[in-house]
């Protein structure tokens, strides 16, 4: 979550920056489009023009017990309440492109975490957000270690 603090200040400062750098100009640019009507009437319509809702990826809620079984073959990422979902998908295609194996998320593990689960094995630790690159990195040993994914290309490939 750190990071998502880090980015909305960097964000928040960004913003001000510009707003201060071209804050005449903005209201320039809105007379120009009718934004700045002195009766309003151009600022409550832009106010009234709905944004499209954020896209968000649903994922099932399952059990540890489900998470190890639905591991066969790939690699499941069960994280719980909390856990920010654009970083468990950021984690998921970083580790997809390391080692060219297949990751499913799941909801309903424990609060703020992600447990990892490798062709069905449950990698003991239990990751937070500030360890969770730790993920990719054992992905990546296991891997190595039993010919799986990009690994089993290179292997086939020298044999």
């Amino acid at each position: 979550m750190a990071f998502a603090k880090t980015m909305k200040d960097k964000l928040t400062s960004a913003t001000l920056a510009i707003g201060l750098t071209f804050g005449g100009a903005a209201a320039a640019i809105a007379d120009e489009t009718g934004h700045n009507n002195p009766d309003g009437s151009g600022i409550i319509a832009a106010q009234q023009q709905e944004m499209p809702a954020p896209a968000t990826a649903s994922c099932e809620s399952i059990t540890s017990d489900e998470a190890l079984e639905r591991s066969a073959g790939k690699i499941v990422l069960h994280y719980g309440e909390g856990y920010s979902q654009s970083d468990i998908e950021s984690l998921e295609r970083v580790i997809e492109n390391m080692v060219d194996i297949e990751v499913e998320l799941y909801a309903g593990g424990q609060d703020n975490s992600i447990e990892f689960y490798f062709f069905q094995n449950k990698i003991p630790k239990v990751f937070t957000f500030e360890n969770s690159t730790q993920i990719a990195i054992l992905a990546e040993a296991f891997a190595k270690k039993y010919n799986l994914g990009r690994y089993a290309q290179a292997s086939n490939d020298l044999g």
